[in-house]
């Protein structure tokens, strides 16, 4: 059964009501495929990619396969309730995590030997990048993500 807390503990897992009202809110029916796939990405913590996440509701007993899942993905992305990521390891196309209703932005180096994954977002040059966006475009930002791919550092990385 996928947990009630999210593995990194700093959110609760994504409630079947709260997935509602959100899909509500655009217009967007909860069915049980979107909500078993939003929950066992918040329950996750983390990226995950879509041969993963086939297991991890494969192991909850669910039976959606992968065509459903990369079309429930596309819509729970339209509808901001996970983000895609690009991979930084050849197996899957591209991770998915959910979406913090608080987060306006994020930002993260992933190696792309070992996948380990590292937050920049405490970098002052990661918020000075908004400011310089909005200064120098014609774009207001709503939201900023930013994902590095790079060779970690540690003599063990595969």
């Amino acid at each position: 059964m996928i947990a009630k807390r999210a593995k990194r503990g700093k959110e609760p897992a994504l409630t079947a009501q709260r997935l509602k009202e959100l899909l509500a809110a655009r217009g967007l029916r909860a069915t049980r495929q979107r909500i078993a796939v939003a929950r066992a990405l918040s329950a996750a913590g983390r990226p995950v990619g879509v041969k993963e996440l086939e297991r991890m509701l494969g192991r909850d007993g669910s039976d959606i396969g992968v065509a459903t899942i990369y079309r429930t993905l596309s819509v729970l992305a339209e509808a901001g309730v996970v983000r895609r990521q690009p991979s930084a390891r050849g197996r899957d196309s591209a991770h998915y995590v959910a979406a913090s209703p608080a987060a306006a932005s994020s930002g993260q180096v992933v190696c792309s030997r070992c996948g380990k994954i590292e937050s920049i977002e405490s970098l002052p040059e990661f918020a000075q990048i908004r400011g310089a966006v909005s200064r120098q475009s014609q774009f207001a930002t709503t939201e900023q993500s930013l994902y590095i791919i790079a060779d970690c550092r540690n003599e063990q990385c595969d």
